[in-house]
């Protein structure tokens, strides 16, 4: 099958859920959805081959790191972001993965807890 008309992030990530609900359970395709579309309604419906590690750079910032979200939640958008963008490479849809690597510039937060327990 040739997944190159699957040009725009829209398509790609109808397909890249299509795919995953064969083997997932229903609510963890949702919260895949939600977060995808959140990239996408950021972003626009835009060439998935235009999206630049700036962009995703950008997102982490301006929408994910914004203070308002628990730094699990943060990982875990970022982790559902590259698995997408991993995949749409392996299927030739994209070149790259512009999330590859963010997460490891996300740090947990050491506020309030003793020096105890940071070790």
């Amino acid at each position: 099958m040739n997944h190159k008309q699957f040009t725009y992030l829209g398509d790609a990530i109808d397909l890249y859920l299509k795919d995953g609900a064969e083997h997932l359970r229903p609510s963890t395709v949702g919260k895949q959805k939600a977060r995808l579309h959140a990239f996408m309604n950021w972003l626009g419906d835009v060439d998935i081959a235009s999206i630049t590690r700036a962009q995703a750079g950008q997102y982490v910032r301006e929408v994910l790191r914004n203070g308002q979200r628990h730094i699990t939640t943060v990982k875990q958008t970022i982790g559902t972001l590259s698995s997408f963008f991993n995949w749409t490479s392996s299927q030739g849809i994209a070149e790259y993965n512009p999330f590859d690597g963010v997460a490891r510039s996300i740090r947990e937060s050491k506020r309030g807890t003793s020096k105890s327990t940071q070790h």
